[in-house]
């Protein structure tokens, strides 16, 4: 059962040497983050704002910009945050419609 445990621990640490760690996001990939909202309401100002605050510690955290130490380095940071903005700029216009059209379903029945 040791020499189990052992032969794994060994391999990762010769692959932790072997394999150069990356700064920056790779090239083509698209890390995702949830992003929880139903403890918001999204139909008033400080509720868009936590939204928007909380879009924007999940782009830090898929886009991360440790120590930069080229221009190229900065340009793959730059453009991860670009793409991951884009993709969430899609996804809150729906959550804010959503929230405007059950608001004024709500406010129709009453």
């Amino acid at each position: 059962m040791i020499t189990t445990l052992i032969s794994p621990l060994i391999l990762g640490a010769m692959l932790a040497v072997a394999t150069p760690v990356q700064d920056v996001p790779a090239p083509g990939v698209s890390p995702s983050v949830s992003i929880a909202y139903a403890d918001l309401n999204l139909t008033h100002a400080a509720g868009i704002a936590e939204f928007d605050r909380r879009i924007e510690r999940a782009v830090d955290a898929v886009c991360p910009a440790p120590k930069i130490k080229s221009l190229a380095d900065l340009q793959a940071v730059e453009s991860c945050r670009a793409a991951a903005l884009n993709r969430a700029s899609a996804q809150r216009e729906k959550a804010l419609a959503s929230a405007r059209i059950n608001n004024e379903t709500l406010a129709s029945v009453r």
